[in-house]
């Protein structure tokens, strides 16, 4: 073998793929695998912009950028307890969505810390406790963004959620 790399040709036809793919309408993404023998489906991708989606839900996948929460808040009264190296101090969630909560606590922790929380809902049997990154702090409490849940978490923090009404989006 001489030179490096692929040195086999291509069939006729797949050239004339890729002839067919790079004619391909502006805005039209080409389905991956079209090169390589799979289907060569083409999908519209429609507007692209902040506003070209119009009002949504908040954390609907369509949601345009209007800020930077991903998921619906809650209001709660949830008694929390967070962990921070071998220190366990009591605390109450205020607010809570799938990205984090906002627990009222006397613990004064720096933006970048981390911390674990422990609660429970009641769809839960037993405690959850979650890896959290301290993401802000004010005098009462701070906003802890939770690092990963299980899907049992997520499960039971959505039924939760059921039985809440959602925060006010701030303005």
């Amino acid at each position: 073998m001489t030179g490096f790399g692929n040195t086999r040709k291509r069939a006729p036809n797949a050239a004339a793929k890729v002839a067919r793919m790079r004619r391909a309408p502006e805005g039209v993404r080409r389905e991956r695998g079209a090169l390589t023998g799979g289907s060569a489906k083409r999908y519209p991708l429609g507007p692209v912009g902040r506003d070209a989606r119009g009002p949504t839900r908040a954390g609907s996948p369509e949601a345009p950028v209007t800020g930077r929460r991903v998921h619906e808040r809650y209001d709660c009264e949830l008694p929390v307890t967070l962990v921070h190296g071998e220190e366990e101090t009591p605390g109450k969630a205020t607010n809570i969505s799938l990205g984090g909560m906002y627990v009222v606590t006397p613990l004064e922790l720096a933006y970048g810390t981390p911390v674990k929380v422990r609660f429970r809902v009641p769809a839960l049997k037993e405690d959850a406790l979650v890896e959290c990154t301290v993401r802000w702090a004010k005098d009462d409490g701070i906003g802890a963004q939770f690092g990963s849940l299980r899907a049992i978490e997520v499960w039971a923090l959505n039924q939760y959620f059921k039985g809440l009404e959602p925060s006010p989006v701030p303005e």
